[in-house]
């Protein structure tokens, strides 16, 4: 997770279901690298699956596709931002069922 940008670089970062396939034990590393290259007071947009469970999964929405997936809870990733040094702007809690998604989320916009 090394991003080759300079420190600062961004306004804002749009990690749509992007931090759901980085392991737990890897997460920090995606937050801090974030962090580095967003501008004072940039903002971003993460969204994650809620749960507790964390490993391969099959996806069989593209036939045959093995998916590492980590969950969230709303309060751990709340943390886990904080602990970062991003503030929280938003928190929510999406819960829609349909052909695609078939599991909660969880979005939330933070600043730098």
């Amino acid at each position: 997770l090394d991003l080759k940008f300079e420190d600062e670089s961004f306004d804002g970062i749009w990690a749509n279901a992007s931090f759901i396939h980085i392991p737990k034990n890897e997460f920090f590393k995606g937050l801090n690298e974030s962090l580095r290259i967003l501008k004072k007071d940039g903002v971003m947009y993460i969204s994650l699956k809620l749960g507790n469970n964390e490993g391969i999964e099959n996806d069989d929405r593209y036939g045959i596709a093995n998916k590492y997936m980590s969950y969230f809870s709303k309060d751990e990733i709340e943390k886990d931002l904080i602990d970062s040094g991003f503030s929280i702007i938003q928190s929510e809690i999406e819960i829609k069922y349909d052909n695609y998604a078939n599991h909660p989320w969880i979005n939330i916009f933070v600043r730098k």
